[in-house]
């Protein structure tokens, strides 16, 4: 949801995992360069959550849509930034354990602390368990919205020969197969034609909506918003834009005297992804304000259909499914590796058994769900709210703890920051609660 990862840099959810890598081999790769760290930060939260953004830009408007983006992106830069603050303020306080553990402090120094070990600093194995179970279910949500986008792309294309149900099927056995494989090392090259496929989807969509907007400018009417409909564009930019899972891989792996940069790598970065959510969905939004898809290329192949445009858009729509499908083992790795290590499964066949149940529990919540928009709102919603809402309270948690043990009084600069960690945490919260109260009345 942060959502193509590289297998480059691992997620926190496979940090144990990672750690021991770095001891067990006899060579650690190079450390990442400030431009690669900005476009991994970049490339990683541009997923299928922003075909979904025009819209819900259409459902309230352009304006409150822009201004939901906003609000929603600067909970999410300023939460990355202090989860990169909070692992600084973990690793100053292993400094003040006991000396026997400073053979520990000497590695964390070398490797610095994943998101679970920041939760470990924080508030121990509950810490830990914590935030592997909240990047489980947010890996597994990501699993059943690149399902239900297959679905719907497939549903679109076949829609008077495929029952929606049929389509689930039919999207869920490739999946499954790609879930199967031992080695994601060499599907890279499957990660690049990812990252290239949903450029040019977004390229096309601001293209097609700037033309469209050119020959035929919006009638300002005064439109009726709902309730629903605001809670659904939140949700919805939660999950497209919420990439905190992927904050501290990268960061991890730049060198050190770029680390001080970082925070600032950061803030541009999701900046300029911000931006980029903001442009698509606004111009989508305010071109076709009767689009009635959360995938843009399936609304745009429609929409273009038997005119000279169409087998451009229809080479589109195929091109951003591949990709998305291509992706779904990266995606299913984190999720899988947490359920291993807390199944303490080591076989590759009871692995292999579990992949495939978590998949089958994937497609199962799409064929439950009746549409995209719906099962992103739900993902965004409630997993990604839950997941950007630890860094809040993990830099609360540790900031008192800090000042604890140094014996030093919370000053008034602390507090400002404290009140900060709060509205971040309730934002999240609030947004959970109403997307659970949309859900059910």
């Amino acid at each position: 949801s942060a959502r193509t990862m590289d297998v480059g840099a691992p997620s926190d959810a496979n940090g144990d995992l990672a750690e021991q890598a770095l001891i067990t081999k006899p060579r650690r790769p190079r450390p990442l360069r400030v431009r690669e760290a900005f476009l991994h930060l970049f490339k990683g939260n541009v997923g299928p959550g922003v075909l979904a953004l025009p819209l819900h830009f259409a459902r309230i408007g352009p304006v409150y849509g822009t201004i939901v983006m906003v609000i929603i992106a600067t909970q999410g830069i300023y939460g990355m930034w202090v989860l990169v603050r909070a692992q600084q303020l973990a690793a100053k306080l292993s400094s003040h354990q006991p000396p026997s553990t400073a053979r520990l402090q000497q590695q964390q120094q070398q490797r610095p602390l994943c998101f679970e070990g920041v939760g470990n600093a924080a508030f121990g194995p509950s810490g830990r368990r914590l935030v592997a179970s909240c990047v489980l279910c947010l890996q597994l949500g990501v699993c059943a919205v690149i399902i239900g986008l297959l679905t719907t792309n497939l549903h679109a294309e076949f829609s008077d020969k495929l029952s929606r149900h049929m389509a689930v099927l039919i999207a869920y056995v490739p999946c499954v197969l790609l879930a199967q494989l031992p080695d994601l090392t060499a599907l890279w090259p499957l990660s690049l034609f990812g990252n290239m496929a949903m450029l040019l989807a977004l390229g096309s969509s601001v293209v097609a909506s700037g033309f469209k907007l050119a020959h035929a400018p919006p009638q300002l009417t005064r439109r009726t918003v709902s309730y629903s409909n605001v809670v659904s564009c939140i949700s919805s930019s939660f999950y497209a834009f919420e990439g905190v899972a992927l904050v501290l891989p990268v960061g991890n792996q730049l060198s050190l005297q770029d680390r001080s940069r970082y925070p600032w790598i950061l803030v541009s970065a999701m900046g300029v992804v911000a931006a980029c959510f903001v442009i698509v969905g606004a111009s989508g939004g305010a071109a076709f304000s009767h689009e009635d898809s959360a995938s843009i290329t399936s609304f745009l192949e429609r929409r273009f259909h038997e005119t000279p445009l169409s087998p451009y858009f229809h080479f589109v729509n195929l091109a951003v499914a591949s990709a998305v499908l291509a992706t779904f083992p990266l995606q299913l790795t984190p999720a899988a590796q947490v359920i291993d290590r807390g199944l303490g499964l080591e076989s590759q066949s009871s692995q292999r058994i579990a992949r495939f149940i978590a998949v089958t529990a994937c497609a199962s919540l799409v064929a439950v769900v009746d549409t995209l928009d719906v099962l992103i709102d739900l993902i965004g919603g409630i997993t990604n709210t839950m997941l950007a809402s630890l860094p809040f309270l993990l830099h609360f948690g540790l900031l008192l703890s800090l000042r604890r043990v140094e014996g030093q009084p919370v000053e008034a600069q602390d507090m400002a920051v404290l009140a900060l960690d709060g509205a971040g945490f309730l934002l999240c919260m609030a947004t959970l609660v109403l997307t659970l109260t949309v859900s059910v009345f």
